[in-house]
């Protein structure tokens, strides 16, 4: 780190720090990290915080005021993205519990099949929305309002990867009635995803 009078970074801004340089990359990567360990960040999410600290800390250099403190600025700005990401990512960790739930409770229950209309082979493919971050409560909701068994073949389907196959043997149908499921689900979703 050698830039550092003392040897040691430190998150907090001191006296004379206004007349000190900006901190360099090497040295906001590391206190991205300091700040991880202080926040108590752990696992997958501690590395990525510490360089979302240090990226955004080092791009407001380009933002700060002339005069300004420039190391509180730049500890200010990594603060920030920081929470911003962990906001993301916890957003991101909520919508996917939710769909395993949703996946645990369509597994629980069995249902019939009744007769469909037969589906156009070449529709487009089942909706990215419902795996999209933004979008991903509002995907949740429309697809809990689907009947149960349009619901477990889109969840089959565009959630978990499976194919219509694979579904069709697992619920005890034919390949072409769940390809009349998936269609019918897909049409009623982008009706109401509009």
């Amino acid at each position: 780190m050698g830039a550092c009078p003392n040897g040691k970074l430190s998150l907090a801004v001191r006296p004379g720090d206004e007349t000190k340089p900006a901190f360099t990359a090497e040295e906001l990567l590391e206190l991205g990290r300091e700040y991880a360990r202080v926040e108590n960040i752990g696992g997958d999410l501690r590395e990525d915080a510490a360089q979302e600290f240090a990226v955004a800390a080092w791009q407001a250099l380009t933002e700060a005021e002339h005069g300004e403190n420039l190391r509180a600025f730049q500890i200010r700005a990594g603060k920030w993205a920081v929470a911003n990401f962990l906001r993301g990512e916890y957003r991101c960790r909520e919508h996917e519990d939710a769909f395993r739930e949703e996946r645990f409770r369509l597994q629980e229950k069995n249902d019939d099949l009744s007769p469909e209309t037969v589906m156009d082979e070449s529709a487009e493919d089942p909706l990215p929305a419902l795996i999209n971050r933004e979008d991903g409560a509002r995907a949740m909701a429309l697809l809990r309002q689907l009947p149960e068994l349009e619901r477990k073949v889109v969840v089959g389907i565009v959630l978990e990867g499976g194919t219509q196959r694979e579904l069709a043997t697992a619920l005890g149908v034919n390949q072409r009635q769940v390809s009349r499921l998936l269609h019918r689900a897909l049409q009623k979703i982008r009706k109401k995803f509009v």
